[in-house]
């Protein structure tokens, strides 16, 4: 482990230390030191070797904690002010919900809200449990075909689009007819590995703004038309898998989630859906923009690729920790979630600190002391709470601990008192553990008869800490001040690298286009009308160009990447109204996507 190489380096600086001065004071003092008899190397007495190895230990101990203490500063601001940042990415996966025949007789569907509770019951007696992500509608409703055609095999597809070829869904209902249903939306979900999972997106999303619903038993069609007809999802605060917090833009989880779980963007959502002229079955048709034309030998796209009923899920779940253990004699006490599951029940973030007098009812919220409403409490509330969280011993992940310290930062006991927290837990590297077709159940009755895996849940991904990555982290601050200042393309590349590489802990693909994969970036002051209404004015905005290199278009994910980019810019422009992306391919001049203006 990481922790283990830190400490033996420090142990191997303190014992050479302690060699080299211990010689050379011998040697300046031989008549009350030379029975050391130390070398650069060992001592000749295996007592006093065994004493200095001891005593090394000790003061490596000492120092290590003592250099830690440098990035508390760094780290408690980023707690305060974005959270998500310094807290670890818990493991993450996509879920699939079956509709109960038996429950799909409403006309209206089955909701699945945001945040429902699943749970599977592993070998190691411990329940590994998720929380859903999105609103999730149900229908009983299947895809019977699923895959990619020509669009000559519809005799009104010159209509539609010039593409040559279409994504058709055949869908075919289970019970009532078609036409019963209340069905204004449908969300699809592309189940493929990374390459051509962002294919389908790419060609799904490049220039597409229509689709055609088809049914073949009357030979009647629809087209459907407009800007969000077809939908990205995932990019918005309620789409989040990460935890968002109110101080906090939402961009910071969308570059996190795309380099741990780019899964969550591959799906699509067809709106204005109206099926009141088709009974059992109905064909949609999507048109794929002229790059698939290049790979479609490599292409298959089936039943297993496109997916009903589909939602990201998080190992991320509330509790409330064991009550404190005070005595007089420590600065620190460990805050566990359960001291019997201590290897699978890992806090990831503490939400709130109570406290309840004993013999008493009434329960009493505590402030953390780096906080910002000290004016508010200081007569209430004669302490205040402290977390730290450090590298767990003998297990993978961190353990947290709790000091309680007045306004000047003393040490306070309060031994007469119950204090508990609660928290958000992970299972550690239990999730992790699972693998896909891994069956889920709900913790509360839900109008489903299986939930499944269907892909592995990602490992736990830690922030490397130190004050390095704190502080690279705290320049986040800035990103929008320099790169709207920048004029420099050498500079303001620099800058981009730096914004998106910091998020970079780890990717879940070796191919992800990321910073390095930006050769040019500049910025210009625009001025649009933005809104239809006639009374709407004109609004001073930014335009941004970026351009990535060759390798980065044959990943085939500069479109998902980019438009990554294009909330991550939004949400830093604070200076303007609108921001509008535009990327661009190398040594072309044309551009390759425009993305639509964002409003700040």
């Amino acid at each position: 482990m990481k922790i283990d190489k830190e400490q033996l380096a420090y142990y191997e600086r303190e014992l050479q230390y302690l060699r080299k001065s211990g010689q050379e004071f011998a040697k300046q003092h031989p008549k009350v030191a030379s029975s050391l008899g130390l070398t650069p190397t060992s001592s000749s007495d295996p007592q006093i070797e065994r004493l200095i190895e001891s005593f090394a230990f000790l003061t490596s101990t000492l120092q290590r904690k003592y250099d830690d203490q440098f990035p508390v500063m760094s780290q408690t601001m980023l707690r305060i002010l974005y959270p998500q940042l310094v807290a670890p990415i818990p493991p993450m996966s996509i879920a699939q919900f079956h509709i109960d025949p038996s429950k799909g007789k409403s006309t209206t569907g089955q909701t699945i809200k945001r945040n429902s509770n699943l749970y599977v019951q592993t070998s190691k007696g411990v329940p590994c449990r998720f929380k859903t992500s999105y609103d999730l509608t149900l229908w009983p409703i299947e895809i019977e075909d699923a895959q990619i055609v020509p669009g000559a095999n519809y005799d009104f597809y010159s209509s539609l689009s010039s593409d040559s070829y279409v994504l058709k869904i055949k869908l075919k209902t289970k019970a009532k007819k078609l036409k019963e249903y209340k069905i204004d939306s449908l969300c699809f979900y592309i189940d493929a590995d990374y390459f051509i999972a962002n294919w389908v997106f790419e060609c799904l999303f490049l220039t597409n703004t229509a689709f055609a619903s088809y049914n073949p038993q009357t030979n009647t069609h629809r087209i459907y038309r407009g800007d969000e007809i077809i939908e990205r999802v995932g990019f918005t605060e309620d789409e989040m898998v990460l935890p968002t917090y109110p101080q906090s833009p939402t961009s910071f989880n969308l570059i996190q989630e795309y380099f741990a779980l780019p899964q969550k963007f591959m799906f699509f959502r067809l709106n204005n859906l109206d099926f009141s002229d088709c009974d059992d079955e109905v064909e949609l048709l999507i048109p794929m923009s002229s790059n698939y034309d290049a790979l479609k030998k490599n292409l298959q796209i089936n039943t297993d690729t496109i997916k009903l009923g589909c939602t990201p899920v998080i190992n991320l779940f509330s509790h409330l920790t064991d009550p404190i253990d005070f005595n007089k004699r420590s600065l620190f006490y460990p805050l566990t979630a359960d001291v019997q599951k201590q290897r699978y029940m890992e806090i990831h973030t503490v939400e709130e600190v109570n406290q309840t007098i004993r013999g008493s009812k009434d329960v009493k919220k505590l402030s953390p002391y780096f906080s910002y409403d000290h004016g508010d409490i200081t007569d209430q509330q004669k302490y205040f709470y402290h977390i730290q969280q450090d590298p767990a011993f003998g297990m993978p992940g961190t353990r947290t601990e709790i000091s309680f310290v007045d306004l000047s930062f003393n040490k306070q006991t309060p031994i007469h008192e119950t204090i508990f927290a609660k928290v958000n837990c992970t299972n550690r590297d239990l999730a992790h553990s699972l693998r896909p077709g891994t069956k889920l159940y709900g913790e509360q009755p839900l109008p489903v008869s299986d939930i499944t895996l269907i892909t592995q849940p990602t490992p736990s991904i830690y922030n490397p800490g130190g004050g390095n990555y704190h502080w690279q982290l705290i320049s986040q601050l800035t990103t929008d001040y320099v790169i709207l200042g920048a004029k420099d393309n050498d500079v303001a590349v620099k800058v981009v690298k730096e914004a998106i590489n910091v998020f970079k802990r780890q990717v879940s693909h070796a191919l992800m286009t990321d910073g390095s994969d930006v050769t040019r970036f500049s910025t210009h002051d625009i001025v649009r009308r933005i809104g239809k209404d006639a009374w709407r004015g004109f609004l001073n905005g930014a335009s941004y160009k970026i351009t990535f290199s060759e390798e980065s278009f044959a990943k085939k994910d500069v479109l998902l990447f980019s438009a990554v980019l294009n909330h991550y810019f939004r949400n830093f422009s604070y200076t303007v109204s609108f921001t509008e992306l535009s990327v661009f391919k190398p040594d072309e001049e044309t551009v390759w996507k425009v993305w639509p203006v964002e409003k700040v």
